[in-house]
């Protein structure tokens, strides 16, 4: 074991200690209204619902899986589902 790390120290890669947010834009499709989550949980509070066609920006470092953690045109950020939106290329 390295002389400078003890035990119990947390150890990062530099993976996760560069881990900056990678945007891109996203709009809402195959609904009519799409749930703004507060969590990537199907039962979590609803912030907000937005139409169809609405942008949304997607913070993908916080996104996984089939939740995308987004931001919306009037600045509310939560957690919808993937499969909701076409992101833009």
């Amino acid at each position: 074991m390295n002389e400078r790390i003890k035990s119990g120290d947390l150890l990062y890669s530099d993976s996760e200690l560069k881990k900056e947010p990678i945007f891109r834009i996203g709009v809402v499709t195959d609904c009519d209204r799409l749930n703004i989550l507060e969590c990537p949980k199907p039962d979590a509070e609803i912030i907000c619902k937005i139409t169809a066609l609405s942008e949304l920006m997607i913070d993908d470092s916080k996104s996984s899986g089939e939740w995308l953690s987004v931001c919306t045109e009037a600045g509310l950020e939560g957690f919808c589902l993937r499969k909701f939106v076409a992101v833009r290329q």
